[in-house]
């Protein structure tokens, strides 16, 4: 099912074409969300409309709302099984209420994802299969283990991205630790996946003034060469791609033992002979907004 479908099956159960959108983007990659992300997305000033339309989700009980310090806004938590039944996530973890921090990590993503109308948005673990494993041929055996195991699929909430009609793969990690560890972490998870993928990025995002670009790159890259996926020099590809003719056909009297170790270094990091992958730089996105209305939880101060 398309976001078009899903939008318009919203739409169906009595809202307008905006709201609709709007429901169906809080559905597939939040759950919670806020008066100003309703604001933005429509582009309105702060008045009555979307009040009025926040209070009429609670009335008909497809929303609750969330208060924890009162000078500080309502959230919203979108749950109505009606709603997810029309998008087809009946059981989406995404209608479970949760800890203030999950919340918080809840409602910067979808700050991320409505900075971005322009792309197509894979939020599901059915649309990333799809993704993956139809359109761009991936072995399923290369998956993360949680999209491979369905049983464990619903712990995979990080959408992924396509722009237009490229084959890029947008990837995104949310950073909520000043380490940067989560970088490390979708690394280690996806090196299999990444290896299988002819292009892909990884986009960091990151509320405001919690970690520094310097540090989002440097995790970024003792990552990568943990992995054995540092990119190579154009110079490099060419040299590997000669002397793995000579390996191949097991002439080997004209490379010396340097050459070997070199051969064998960037067989390595170039992964299983993916040697055309394009591993682009990290994309660092910081989040403009404050998340101090959950006090001082982990990746929220």
């Amino acid at each position: 099912m398309t976001f078009a479908e899903r939008a318009a099956l919203v739409r169906a159960l009595g809202f307008s074409p905006r709201r609709a959108t709007f429901l169906a983007t809080v559905a597939l990659h939040s759950g919670y969300c806020l008066r100003r992300q309703y604001e933005a997305f429509a582009g309105i000033k702060r008045g009555q409309s979307a009040q009025v339309f926040l209070d009429g989700l609670v009335e008909s009980r497809l929303a609750n709302r969330i208060t924890f310090r009162a000078n500080r806004g309502s959230i919203y938590h979108v749950f109505g099984r009606r709603l997810y039944a029309a998008i087809g996530q009946d059981d989406d973890t995404n209608r479970r209420h949760v800890s203030p921090p999950i919340i918080a990590r809840k409602l910067m993503l979808l700050d991320f994802v409505l900075t971005r109308p322009d792309v197509d948005w894979y939020a599901t673990e059915a649309d990333k299969i799809d993704l993956l494993v139809t359109r761009l041929g991936v072995p399923t055996s290369v998956l993360p283990r949680q999209l491979s195991d369905r049983r464990k699929a619903r712990t995979q909430k990080l959408p992924i991205f396509l722009c237009g009609t490229s084959s890029c793969v947008n990837f995104v990690c949310l950073v909520t630790d000043p380490h940067v560890s989560a970088v490390q972490t979708f690394i280690q998870q996806h090196a299999a996946l990444l290896r299988h993928l002819s292009d892909w990025t990884l986009t960091a995002v990151i509320p405001r003034r919690y970690a520094t670009d310097q540090a989002c790159e440097d995790c970024y890259c003792r990552a990568l060469s943990a992995a054995s996926m540092m990119p190579a020099s154009r110079e490099d590809l060419e040299w590997f791609t000669s002397a793995r003719v000579l390996v191949s056909s097991g002439n080997l009297r004209t490379l010396g033992v340097d050459d070997l170790r070199r051969y064998r270094t960037l067989s390595a990091t170039l992964g299983q002979g993916l040697e055309t992958h394009v591993i682009k730089p990290l994309i660092v996105y910081h989040l403009p907004h404050s998340y101090t209305q959950f006090g001082s939880f982990p990746g929220v101060t």
